[in-house]
């Protein structure tokens, strides 16, 4: 009788250890701030065009999450570098989504993200094309445009104490691009990447 007791007491607690997504109470209950770095490139993506890939993205994001459901604030630059110049693009944005915790640390999270995309582009020509005779003079231009994106995806995440170690895969897309750049009237690039930070 005593044994069942002390089993059925000792269920109890384990169950009252998980939250109702799945994970265990941190440093702060149930509310979980995360803060990661992030790398992300395109494979499938091609460069020129609104998105520079070629140099790949690093960024940060914060945020918290709370019973599964997470919110926060991500910024990442893109840089690419061509023959005739520099493309770099900047995104600062809102992230919301919601995701369920297996074996106490392995975390599922589906995802949106959308805010401001800066592209700046710096050409530079050596030489004017003909029919112009004129001698070779270096000419640099700058130019610097921004639009709306949004990004749906989805994060896989392992916590291992205090450690957050990621993937995720995400939809890149810009409804109407940076005036000024090519790809067409909308763009979109598939992303995979990884992030490194803490959970708390």
């Amino acid at each position: 009788m005593a044994c069942g007791i002390a089993a059925i007491t000792a269920a109890t607690s384990t169950a009252e250890a998980f939250e109702d997504d799945g994970s265990v109470p941190g440093s702060f209950g149930r509310l979980h701030p995360e803060a990661t770095a992030r790398f992300a490139f395109g494979p499938l993506s091609y460069s020129p065009g609104p998105l520079p890939l070629a140099g790949g993205a690093l960024g940060v994001r914060l945020g918290l999450a709370d019973s599964g459901f997470y919110g926060g604030l991500t910024y990442m630059d893109y840089l690419a570098n061509t023959d005739e110049g520099t493309d770099r693009g900047k995104s600062l944005g809102v992230e919301g989504g919601y995701g369920h915790t297996l074996f106490r640390m392995l975390i599922f999270r589906a995802q949106l993200g959308l805010g401001d995309y800066l592209l700046t582009s710096t050409a530079t020509t050596n030489c004017l094309p003909p029919p112009s005779t004129a001698p070779c003079a270096i000419a640099t231009a700058h130019s610097s445009n921004s639009a709306l994106y949004f990004q749906p995806g989805a994060l896989v995440q392992v916590a291992l104490g205090p450690v957050l170690i990621g993937a995720d895969a995400s939809w890149f897309f810009l409804p109407e691009p940076p005036p000024g750049s090519t790809g067409g009237r909308s763009y979109g690039a598939f992303l995979v990447g990884a992030q490194l930070g803490i959970r708390l």
